[in-house]
């Protein structure tokens, strides 16, 4: 490879890693690197700094290419501007969807803690009935058991007489 050429290929390299990692996080769709070659290729084949092209249509040739990428990279950003624009616009809907299901959240906690509360105050009031209810059984019981012995001894000398 010619020495002259070398540091053109890095520098087209090194833009090449720097447009890769533009190029991606802005979405374009082309890299740098492409616009450049399409320039370099016309400025590998002319002589360096120093010396003048050949001729007019050399000259011609090298705005007409530099126009192309300009109006390339024009695109290329016009591109990378709408993908931004359509990338901000889809966070404000995840914004807008996330505060959405947080304040659905947020309600459906509140009825949670709501119902809780009403299921627990439901709770003590069966158990409180359920207490209420035992003790009327062993008042029952026991008036049970006192007319039980009663009418046993009231009655146990009538029926014991018979027979």
């Amino acid at each position: 490879m010619d020495p002259v050429k070398k540091p053109h290929l890095d520098l087209i390299a090194e833009i090449e890693s720097r447009s890769d990692f533009v190029s991606s996080a802005r979405g374009a769709k082309e890299p740098l690197t492409r616009v450049l070659r399409g320039l370099g290729s016309s400025l590998d084949d002319q002589p360096l700094a120093g010396s003048s092209p050949s001729s007019h249509q050399d000259w011609s040739a090298l705005i007409e290419r530099v126009r192309g990428v300009a109006i390339h990279a024009r695109e290329v950003e016009k591109q990378a501007q709408e993908q931004d624009q359509r990338v901000q616009e889809l966070l404000e809907r995840v914004r807008e969807d996330i505060q959405a299901a947080s304040e659905r959240v947020r309600v459906a906690e509140a009825r949670t803690t709501s119902i809780s509360v009403q299921a627990e105050e439901r709770v003590r009031e069966a158990e409180r009935r359920a207490e209420i209810a035992e003790e009327r059984a062993r008042v029952a019981e026991e008036w049970l058991r006192r007319l039980h012995e009663t009418v046993t001894a009231e009655f146990s000398d009538t029926l014991s007489g018979r027979a």
